[in-house]
């Protein structure tokens, strides 16, 4: 087979030249060498584009990760809030029962004077009419 190609290269030499010949197997190595230097783009683009879409998933997964991590903060600041609200409503609750009971004791307290004075006042009145009526005794 192999002389047989040499042989029809020779003749082929001897029909169109050497330099045709040449050209076309100049030109035969080039179609080949291009064609093996598509394949290896073909193979390198595919190693790109799987890196690419290796780092495209890292990439949604990181972010899948700190969007889940946000949402977690979130629920935590919003659970610690309505701990603190709710301790904060307590705490005022029970201000504010203190105080009502203080001034439930001051109204108390406001009412036992105001009896006394009350009783004061009408003894004071009292002695005023005996002392009137003393005089009024003296005066006759």
């Amino acid at each position: 087979m192999e002389g047989a190609t040499f042989a029809a290269a020779t003749a082929a030499a001897d029909n169109i030249g050497i330099i045709a010949v040449l050209l076309i197997i100049f030109v035969g190595y080039f179609i080949w060498r291009s064609k093996d230097d598509a394949k290896k783009q073909d193979e390198e683009r595919k190693k790109h584009k799987e890196e690419l879409e290796a780092m495209n998933k890292r990439l949604c997964d990181r972010e899948d990760m700190l969007i889940a991590q946000s949402e977690k903060r979130e629920d935590m600041l919003r659970t610690d809030a309505d701990r603190r609200e709710g301790l904060l409503r307590e705490e005022s609750a029970k201000r504010e029962s203190i105080l009502m009971t203080n001034m439930e004791r001051q109204t108390a307290s406001l009412d036992g004077i105001m009896k006394t004075l009350g009783k004061m006042e009408s003894r004071l009145e009292r002695i005023e009419q005996k002392m009137e009526r003393g005089e009024r005794n003296v005066s006759k």
